[in-house]
């Protein structure tokens, strides 16, 4: 029978790898194009910064994907397709963008007139370029983080480090709602928005390009959502088996750490003291 974890890394490196070729693909059509708006240059380093964050997810071992579990591990897959469908439809707008020129090189067919359209789905892939590296590079380093406390390095340094990336993916969770709503809203717009009939086919795919936009979105909540739950399970503080006596205390708690640590306390059990000489009622007599 197949070992589901090995399936688990197999399937994320069989997305991974058509997602890199396809971005360098584009990346070198990017290259490629002399006289480009400047918006595409920015593009082009969303990329490269892309290939460095799937080139590590890539790398993450097996026993790590099974730690993050299968929320963590399907979002990841869904963010990586929906980056390399982004990429592949940029790819083939830019045939219909660009004309070659003697050189081999492409040339922008309309330099002096990108089209509003056109510039909104240039800004539309930057976005979403950056947003799955970012949610790629967290989930790389939530497994790099979470791999040191399996194998029994917990450090003070370490437990604050996880505390940084979970402060980190929250406000990445919420950077996202916003970005859900304002392109909703922008869906709106355009769905009752009077077109010119020579722009319905520009209008049309920006709106498709809103709607993988959305999916993606989605998908990264919901990893960074695991990330967190995940991370949570991790750093906190299990206290078991606690006993004490009447007017004790038990004082729990990490010394020299700043900031809040998640702990959890259970089993604690009170013995209440008797006075000298009164024999508590199950105590035997003499």
């Amino acid at each position: 029978m197949a070992d589901p974890l090995s399936s688990t890394a197999a399937s994320i490196v069989s997305i991974t790898v058509p997602a890199l070729h396809g971005a360098r693909l584009l990346l070198n059509d990017l290259h490629n194009i002399v006289d480009a708006p400047k918006a595409i240059a920015t593009v082009k380093e969303d990329i490269q910064s892309v290939e460095i964050a799937l080139e590590g997810l890539k790398a993450v071992p097996s026993s790590e994907w099974d730690s993050l579990g299968e929320e963590v591990a399907n979002g990841s897959k869904l963010t990586v397709m929906t980056c390399a469908k982004a990429c592949e439809s940029f790819r083939q707008d830019l045939q219909q963008w660009t004309r070659h020129s003697g050189d081999g090189n492409l040339s922008w067919r309309d330099r002096a007139n990108v089209g509003f359209f056109k510039q909104e789905r240039i800004n539309l892939l930057s976005q979403q370029l950056r947003n799955c590296k970012a949610t790629v590079s967290m989930t790389v380093s939530i497994a790099t983080l979470h791999s040191s406390i399996r194998h029994g390095h917990t450090t003070e340094d370490l437990r604050d480090n996880i505390l940084k990336e979970d402060k980190g993916m929250a406000a990445a969770i919420a950077a996202r709602d916003v970005q859900i709503m304002e392109l909703q809203h922008r869906t709106r717009e355009l769905l009752v928005a009077d077109t010119p009939s020579d722009l319905g086919r520009d209008k049309a795919e920006l709106l498709d390009q809103i709607n993988q936009q959305l999916t993606a979105l989605a998908a990264s909540r919901k990893v960074l959502e695991g990330l967190i739950s995940k991370s949570r399970e991790r750093t906190l503080v299990k206290v078991t088996n606690v006993r004490m006596s009447e007017g004790g205390r038990v004082v729990a708690g990490l010394v020299n750490t700043q900031g809040n640590t998640p702990m959890h306390i259970s089993s604690l059990t009170l013995s209440k003291q008797h006075p000298a000489g009164n024999a508590s009622p199950g105590s035997p007599r003499a």
